[in-house]
């Protein structure tokens, strides 16, 4: 029923032409819109449209200008606009077409494809598909951008260029990427690089496997292969140039042909040109390198990592700057490391310098052969060569050559000092102008120099250990080694010590050698010393021209001069005794102020007590008394040699010459005697402690029936012949004993001898008278007889 309405109202509104003013069409009343011709209004039900082809459609012979067909081939409503068709609406998916349907935007191809898709000329380029646009085409290649492109063959080349006349002159270039107007502009056939940034890349025709990002980066490039520029104008000159990675607003800015170098930061070697297989990591790093470089070997090898790093090298090669303003000033010198900031900062001409730490070397100017490791290391220092410094501000105020300084300050003062070796702590801190000095530990020749007024003040010291020599200032040629050996010298000189605390109160006392830890310990002004053994000579203190050789030898001496010790706690005791001589284990050892003693042997003179000029020989041998000698202990049962003891007797030597020896009235008051020695009561006269005794001899000496006197008679008896006979050895002191010199009774026997031959002369001289009487009477008797 409503069909047949529609289809009458409209042939109504044919015939009656513009006879009626406003149509409505509806089944409620409506009345129809004063701007409308036909109002049709409905609920449920719509209006049909002429359908037909394409090619229907395309042959209406002068359709009127608003004509609507639906396009049952499109799919969609088309109007003409007096002109040609226009797709007005699609229906699922909806298609916008030129006229001839070969150029067209589709939207779902299929139900629910969920694409638009977009044809030219009857192929389809590109595809919306959820968030991407797919671009189709023989070379599989992307062009965004006016005149982007357009030489591309396009035949698989994965060629993206996005700007304006991006990638414009590409011929058979593949696999490039560009974004920016003009990026890659020259390019045909350089494949694989990829242009970031308005121009970068700009005239590259063939080179590959490049990266330009920034502005104008790698701008001139043409052949040169595999760079990296990253920043505005960074490798802005490079044009054959390859394996070169720039970083940074004008990185390897006036780079052309060189290779394989690495500029990352600000103007980081902005001036180089040819100079290959530099780094540069850093503000203006290596800045000027190359400038004015003639030779292939200049301005190469580089590597410079701070900011302004290496900024005036201009030829120098083969350098190495790790920080801030490092090398900063280095023009040609090179082979040189500098590592910190500052470091080797002001180095112009140096060569083969080493530094590490900030400021180490910093002052350098054109010294060379140098080695500074930690903070100010070597800092002052400009033209001094040939320099080690390791530590903090070591070898901090040095000019000088061939310094060695290892430690935090040491050798801090050095100024022009020379071939001087520091190791430790402030080890020859305050040394300035002196040379050839070692001083190795924790500030070991820690003053020397300070108030030196000759240039042999403070010279040729060698010292070795925490704080030896610490106080040294004018001592010259001392060898100390050992914990504070020597600390508190000042002026000695020409001592050798080895041992801790060896010589360590020693101030003005030179020419010793102390050999063990604390030997000559307290020593202070004395001389010409030689100690060797722990604790030797312990105690001295002014004594002089000492030799004492084994622990604790001389332990006692304060200002004994010229004795020898050799043994542990030989001359142990003696504190001014001089010129004494002990060999052996504890000889001489309670010997405190005797003086010319002699004993050699263990514990030879033990139980010496200020005796003087006395001589003890062989083990426990003791002398009693001044003068005396003494060979042999107590267990000795035989002394002897290939001649007689000689005694000296030449008539020149004596004086007071008397023929007054008693003969037969001292010798017939002799009592000569066998015996057996009591050595227990000999030892505890003596004060020999049993640890010392060899009980064993002592037992075999005792069992031996001795022939001999007793000195106390024989005293007596010279005595009462009025004779001082020196064959009794009386006691000196309280501590000494009888002896006997029984080659001394040769001299009273030969006198009683003579006095017996006299009277045996006066007696044949009798006899002879007798035996003449005897025979005149017997000549007598017989005349008698014969008269008879």
């Amino acid at each position: 029923m409503m069909t047949k309405i529609v289809v009458l109202f409209l042939a109504m509104l044919f015939l009656t032409g513009t006879s009626i003013a406003q149509v409505a069409i509806n089944i409620d009343g409506t009345v129809a819109a004063a701007s409308s011709m036909l109002h049709v209004q409905s609920t449920d039900k719509g209006m049909l449209i002429p359908r037909m082809t394409t090619a229907q459609r395309n042959l209406i012979a002068s359709p009127a200008t608003g004509l609507l067909v639906f396009d049952i081939n499109t799919i969609g409503f088309w109007f003409f606009d007096g002109t040609s068709w226009i797709n007005l609406s699609s229906g699922t998916p909806n298609t916008i077409q030129d006229a001839d349907g070969n150029t067209k935007i589709q939207v779902e191809e299929s139900a629910n494809e969920d694409k638009v898709r977009f044809d030219m000329a009857g192929t389809e380029y590109f595809v919306m598909d959820k968030g991407r646009l797919l671009v189709n085409n023989n070379g599989k290649s992307v062009f965004i951008g006016e005149g982007a492109g357009p030489a591309s063959t396009q035949a698989n080349t994965f060629n993206s260029s996005v700007g304006y006349f991006s990638g414009s002159s590409n011929t058979t270039g593949v696999q490039n990427a560009a974004f920016g107007g003009s990026t890659l502009q020259s390019n045909t056939t350089g494949s694989y690089n990829t242009a970031l940034g308005y121009t970068s890349l700009f005239l590259n025709t063939s080179g590959t496997n490049n990266a330009a990002v920034g502005a104008s980066s790698l701008f001139f490039n043409t052949t040169g292969n595999e760079n990296i520029a990253v920043g505005p104008l960074a490798l802005f000159f490079n044009t054959t140039g390859s394996n070169n990675t720039s970083i940074g607003n004008h990185a390897l800015y006036s780079n052309s042909e060189a290779h394989s170098n690495v500029g990352i930061g600000p103007k980081a070697l902005y001036s180089n040109t040819t100079q290959s297989n530099l780094v540069a990591i850093g503000d203006s790093a290596l800045y000027n390198n190359g400038t004015g470089a003639t030779y292939t070997f200049e301005s190469i090898y580089n590597t410079a990592i701070g900011s302004k790093s290496m900024y005036s090298n201009t030829t120098g090669y083969r350098n190495s700057a790790v920080g801030y303003h490092t090398l900063y000033s280095n023009t040609t010198g090179s082979e040189i490391a500098a590592f910190g900031t500052e470091s080797l900062s002001h180095n112009t001409t140096g060569n083969y310098n080493t530094s590490s730490g900030s400021r180490a070397l910093t002052g350098n100017t054109t010294g060379s052969n140098n080695t500074a490791m930690g903070n100010s290391s070597l800092a002052v220092n400009q033209t001094g060569s040939d320099n080690a410094a390791v530590g903090y501000k070591a070898l901090y105020w040095s000019t000088g050559n061939g310094n060695v300084a290892l430690g935090k300050k040491a050798l801090y003062y050095n100024s022009t000092a020379h071939s001087n070796v520091a190791i430790g702590i402030e080890a020859l801190y305050y040394n300035t102008v002196n040379s050839n000095l070692v001083a190795i530990g924790d500030s070991a020749l820690y003053k020397n120099g300070l108030g030196a007024s000759s240039s042999n003040d403070g010279v040729e010291n060698t010292a070795v250990g925490s704080k030896a020599l610490y106080d040294n200032t004018l001592g010259s040629g001392n060898t100390s080694i050992g914990f504070e050996t020597m600390i508190s010298n000042t002026s000695g000189g020409l001592n050798t010590v080895v041992g801790g605390s060896a010589l360590s109160s020693n101030t003005t006392g030179s020419y010793n050698t102390a050999i063990g830890a604390y030997a000559l310990g307290v020593n202070t002004t004395g001389y010409s010393n030689t100690g060797v053994g722990y604790r030797i000579l312990m105690s001295n203190t002014t004594g002089g021209a000492n030799t004492a050789i084994g622990q604790n030898a001389m332990y006692f001496n304060t200002s004994g001069i010229r004795n020898t010790a050799n043994g542990y706690r030989s001359i142990n005791s003696n504190t001014t005794g001089n010129e004494n001589t002990g060999i052996g284990y504890q000889t001489l050892y309670n010997n405190t102020t005797g003086s010319n003693n002699t004993a050699i042997g263990f514990q030879a003179g033990y139980n010496g007590n200020n005796y003087s000029n006395s001589t003890s020989l062989g083990n426990g041998t003791n002398v009693t008394g001044s003068d005396m000698v003494r060979i042999g202990n107590a267990s000795i049962t035989s002394i002897g040699g290939q001649v007689g003891w000689t005694t000296v007797s030449d008539e020149r030597f004596k004086k007071e010459v008397a023929a007054d020896v008693p003969g037969l009235d001292f010798i017939n008051q002799l009592k000569p005697v066998t015996y057996k020695l009591d050595l227990d009561a000999f030892a505890e006269f003596m004060h020999t402690p049993d640890s010392i005794r060899d009980k064993t001899s002592e037992a075999a000496k005792e069992a031996i029936l001795q022939t001999g006197f007793i000195a106390q008679e024989v005293e007596q008896a010279a005595l009462s012949s009025g004779y001082d006979f020196s064959g009794v050895d009386k006691p000196k002191n309280e501590g000494d004993y009888y002896g006997l010199r029984y080659a001394e009774f040769v001299v009273p026997l030969v006198k009683a001898v003579q006095e017996l031959s006299s009277k045996n002369a006066e007696l044949e001289e009798e006899n002879l008278l007798l035996k003449k009487m005897n025979t005149e009477i017997i000549q007598r008797l017989e005349k008698l007889e014969k008269k008879f």
